[in-house]
Order: structure tokens, then sequence, then C-alpha cells
């Protein structure tokens, strides 16, 4: 006889031995599916954290820019200090020049006044002398005497007498008085001095005054 059929539906033993050992659900090679709300919040986070890792950039920027702006202030506050500083001493070194400058101004001639005292003492010395019957030729050599003492002191300064009888008329040392005829003179020679003339350091102080042949 051949092999009775199962009835339409039945399972095997077999079949019933395999399902009550597996208590899950079946498991596939296929992945479950992601939902729309999955994706959504997936979309959500990656946009939250890229909106966090720019705030994050953008607090370092801003920590930099203030750090910066305070390195400068401190650099501006410096050179202004700096600057407060070089005026100030701008200042006081131009008021040390003007009251130097003024110093020498006052006492540009003590040098000159201290050569003149000695002559004025010998000045005073022979008009007591004259008062006191003093003979002329004493007087003479008081006179002298003052004379040399000044005009060492003139020297000293580096003033000169110009030289004037017998040269040449030179309008840059000389002033001509008047002109004269004069017998055995060159035109243009000078043949008297009314008065002398000098110079400082090279520099005209006063010109010689004369007289000039025609």
């Amino acid at each position: 006889m051949g092999t009775a059929l199962e009835p339409h539906g039945s399972r095997s033993q077999t079949q019933n031995t395999m399902l009550d050992q597996h208590d899950g659900p079946f498991l596939t090679d296929e992945p479950e599916p992601r939902s729309a709300d999955a994706d959504y919040d997936q979309e959500m986070e990656d946009l939250l954290q890229a909106v966090d890792d720019e705030q994050s950039s953008d607090q370092k920027n801003i920590e930099t820019l203030l750090a910066r702006i305070d390195e400068l202030e401190t650099s501006v506050r410096a050179m202004e200090d700096e600057k407060l500083r070089t005026l100030a001493e701008n200042q006081n070194f131009r008021r040390r020049m003007q009251e130097q400058a003024e110093t020498t101004r006052k006492f540009a001639n003590e040098n000159l006044v201290r050569e003149l005292i000695p002559a004025l003492d010998n000045f005073e010395r022979t008009l007591a002398a004259s008062q006191n019957g003093a003979t002329l030729d004493n007087l003479l050599i008081g006179v002298r005497m003052i004379d040399k003492q000044i005009r060492d002191a003139l020297r000293g300064l580096n003033v000169e007498r110009i030289v004037a009888l017998g040269q040449q008329f030179d309008p840059e040392v000389h002033e001509a008085i008047a002109t004269v005829p004069t017998e055995g003179k060159e035109s243009g020679e000078v043949v008297d001095e009314l008065e002398a003339g000098y110079t400082m350091n090279g520099r005209v102080l006063r010109a010689a005054r004369v007289r000039v042949a025609e």
C-alpha cells in the first residue's frame, strides 16, 4: 500500500519541533527599513551638532578677537604714554635751552667787563692824580696805560682796528666822508682818517670814516 497523505493544513512533527524551539521572531538577512521619523531625528541631530560646532568656533574667534583688542589697546596706551613722556622731555629741554640762552645773553659781555674794570680803575687814579697836582708826564703815563689795557681787552675778543691811511678806498670797511684834491696821491686813496673802524672775528663792527683823494 502507498504512504498515507497528511491532511491539508497540517504540520509535520519536525516542523512543529522547529517552531517550538524558536521563541522570538524569525530573523532575515535583510535590514529593517528606517522610518521617516528616524531619518528626521538623525537630520535634526546632525544639524544641531553642526550649529553647536559653529557656535563653538565663533566663540573661539570672538575670544581671540577680544584678546587681540586688549593687546592693541595696551599697545596704544603704551604709545600714548611714551608720546606724553617725549613731549614733556622736549618741553623741559626747550625750557632749559631758553634759560641757558637767556643766561648767556645776560653775561655775554662778562669777560669784556672783567678786562675793562682795571682800565676804569687806572682812569680813576689818573683823574685823582690830576686833581692832586700830578705832572703832565705822569698823567700821560696813566692815559697810555689805560689805552693799552682797553686795546688788550678788545684784542682778546678778536677785535682789530681797520687799517685805513694809505689804503685804496674799500666800501666794505671804509666810509667816505669827503673827497679832497691831493697832490702825489692816487685817486681813491685814503688820505685822512676821521674815526677809526673795527672788526670782530672778521665782521665789520664800524667802518672807518675817511677822506679820499680825488
